[in-house]
């Protein structure tokens, strides 16, 4: 795997049909040391965490990983932003450990963030297995903040507990074209066990991804944690694929979803405005939904679309840059591949 890939952090996925992620992050903190929401805490203890860590860094030098620097202009850690999205908007000198999809990253929101991150979002007990054996060998050589009363100890209450967050990104274009994104945004809302962020400013969804996150670590075991989130991913993952087999049952479905589409289009061969970037992800978003169901096949694309005026479009008006490059990624979309299909 290589973690420096441009198809996600830890490389491709093999189910083509969702291109969802999943997450798992253990908070940690060393006993006796101030935690990162100090305000005394950086400069003078985020360099004692690091000799801590580096203790246990050097044997595991010798079995591949690699210690990287995070800097405002790291790489590595734009890959990680769905992940932990403020990485990067303070100062603490911060540090990621990894091998492959398996990491740790030092004086973040706590002295130690250690995740496994993958694609398989229905089945997550092999991933809990890995970052559980992760943990412990980490906890074998330092002293983790706990309590007998609360559990591990972090900087922020949402994380006290078992200090165990499970992020699971959904990709839901054929429910968003049934029943609207913003009714499926405020049902994610309305619930009582997870968090869910959108990746437009506003809560504007963009592309019609989710991210959800489980609210509990306190008072309930990881292993309960788990079997919640897989048990609600699994629902929307079937949800999900109702929808598109919804769409695609007769061809009076397809005609309608084709005259969205083409609408869509028309939108954005108007004067540029700066809602167009909602447009062109929410197309982009649609087109995959298309090509993956089989209302488009691979061989041919959008008779309608004029591709030359579609590609200047995009470039002229900066809609292939920052944050909607990063979700084209997320959607494993290469604009050239587009292009060729229409």
């Amino acid at each position: 795997m290589n973690f420096f890939s441009n198809r996600g952090l830890f490389g491709s996925r093999k189910d083509k049909q969702f291109p969802d992620r999943v997450a798992l992050v253990l908070s940690r903190n060393l006993a006796h040391i101030p935690f990162p929401s100090s305000t005394y805490f950086s400069p003078i203890w985020s360099g004692e965490v690091q000799e801590e860590v580096r203790k246990v860094y050097l044997p595991l030098a010798r079995k591949g990983f690699s210690w990287v620097g995070v800097t405002s202009h790291s790489k590595e850690l734009k890959l990680l932003s769905w992940v932990f999205p403020d990485l990067l908007s303070d100062s603490l000198e911060k540090i990621l450990i990894y091998k492959g999809n398996l990491g740790t990253i030092v004086n973040y929101q706590d002295h130690l963030s250690l995740f496994v991150e993958g694609w398989s979002c229905s089945n997550l007990e092999p991933y809990w297995n890995k970052l559980n054996r992760w943990d412990n060998l980490w906890e074998k050589q330092l002293e983790y903040a706990y309590s007998e009363q609360l559990g591990y100890l972090s900087s922020s209450p949402s994380r006290l507990g078992t200090g165990l967050k499970i992020y699971v990104r959904l990709h839901l274009p054929a429910l968003s074209f049934l029943y609207g994104e913003d009714k499926i945004y405020q049902w994610f809302k309305d619930g009582d066990k997870f968090r869910v962020e959108v990746y437009g400013e506003e809560d504007q969804v963009l592309a019609h991804l989710f991210v959800v996150s489980n609210l509990f670590t306190l008072g309930i075991k990881e292993t309960e944690i788990l079997k919640m989130t897989q048990d609600f991913v699994r629902e929307i993952q079937g949800w999900e694929k109702q929808a598109r087999a919804f769409l695609v049952k007769s061809p009076s479905h397809q005609d309608i979803f084709w005259q969205i589409m083409e609408s869509q289009y028309k939108g954005l061969m108007r004067t540029y405005k700066e809602q167009d970037k909602k447009k062109f992800l929410d197309f982009v978003s649609f087109w995959l939904l298309a090509q993956e169901e089989g209302i488009m096949p691979q061989s041919r694309g959008f008779s309608f679309m004029k591709i030359h005026d579609l590609w200047v479009k995009i470039v002229n008006e900066g809609l292939s840059k920052g944050q909607n490059w990063k979700i084209l990624d997320f959607l494993e979309t290469e604009l050239g591949r587009i292009f060729n299909d229409v």
